[in-house]
């Protein structure tokens, strides 16, 4: 046994045996992990949110002492829009943009800094830490655009005759609600219920009250809405969850996808000249995606509807912007990279 670093154990292996696995033991956390590949990266974490720090450790095993050039890592977190559309006469163009957020890389181990020149036998640990903009946005995919953040750690080894051995792994990053999104909330609409613009029906007052406009998934969206019907007809309240996506191409092509009553929820009818108070609760479904609103080249935007109906189809509607993220604010870390 060779003590690589206080908490890790080295423990030489046959060449034969080494060819298959080998096993780690850390004394820290009595943690046994194999490993197939001669170089693997290890998250402290599993998800991330902006300005936390991304801390972890790479194993690399030998089984002689190899002549590498050196051992880096690095971190890369990426935007990307790309989509095509076709014209009347079949012509095709690609729009597409990218932004990056992070990009940096450091030096684990080289030969420079070696007494020997060589790293010797056994397996190896060596810590890294980055830290998230605060501005990054969350992980994200879907057909036209997508949210990437990876690490990569590569031996570059000596031989020019031979290929660098490379290790990658995705992290997952996660959206909080802001704290201007954590505060009461509340809107009204004062409008007249009119049909075709030409028949009025009387005034209707709404006024909506939500404890706060940020949720996460699973949660359901309490709406105490007064309902002051001053019309001459039954009316109920329609509330639903609206999605607008926008792809940015950066000259002036945008790609838009909208989506409404993704959550739907229907009152009971209040009679005309009456003064109500409903309470409507909107589920949100697990597995929504997120808000996106930091990044410059497409954004995920969420809307209230609140809508009063009539049974001639009049409807007067309002919309109340919200924020949909994975978690409530975090205590995030500030340590440098």
């Amino acid at each position: 046994m060779i003590n690589a670093g206080g908490n890790v154990l080295v423990e030489v292996v046959p060449k034969d045996l080494f060819k298959h696995s080998f096993v780690y033991s850390s004394v820290e956390s009595s943690l046994v992990l194999t490993m197939v590949k001669p170089i693997k990266i290890f998250l402290d974490d599993p998800y991330y949110y902006p300005g936390s720090t991304v801390k972890g450790r790479v194993l690399v095993s030998a089984d002689k002492p190899k002549q590498y050039v050196d051992i880096t890592i690095s971190i890369l977190g990426f935007s990307r829009v790309r989509w095509t559309e076709s014209s009347v006469y079949k012509q095709y163009t690609t729009f597409q943009n990218t932004v990056r957020y992070i990009e940096q890389d450091c030096v684990l181990w080289s030969t420079e800094k070696s007494s020997t020149g060589y790293l010797q036998a056994g397996i190896h640990s060596f810590s890294f830490s980055f830290q998230l903009p605060y501005e990054a946005p969350p992980s994200f995919r879907s057909v036209a655009g997508k949210v990437i953040y990876q690490m990569q750690t590569t031996i570059t080894q000596s031989s020019i005759f031979k290929f660098n051995l490379c290790s990658k792994v995705t992290l997952d990053v996660r959206s909080y609600i802001p704290r201007l999104f954590m505060q009461l909330k509340n809107e009204e609409l004062d409008s007249s219920l009119t049909f075709c613009g030409c028949f009025n029906f009387g005034q209707i007052k709404i006024n909506c009250s939500l404890p706060r406009s940020g949720y996460v998934a699973e949660e359901a969206i309490p709406l105490t809405l007064k309902v002051d019907n001053q019309s001459n007809k039954n009316i109920y309240i329609h509330a639903s969850i609206s999605r607008v996506i926008v792809f940015n191409s950066g000259i002036g092509r945008t790609k838009t996808s909208s989506k409404i009553n993704l959550s739907v929820s229907r009152s009971r009818s209040i009679p005309p000249g009456t003064l109500a108070l409903v309470e409507i609760f909107l589920y949100i479904p697990p597995k929504f995606p997120v808000s996106i609103t930091s990044c410059p080249i497409f954004s995920i935007g969420y809307s209230l509807i609140i809508q009063a109906r009539s049974v001639l189809g009049c409807s007067k509607k309002m919309k109340i912007p919200i924020v949909i993220a994975d978690a409530s604010l975090p205590s995030v870390d500030h340590h440098d990279c």
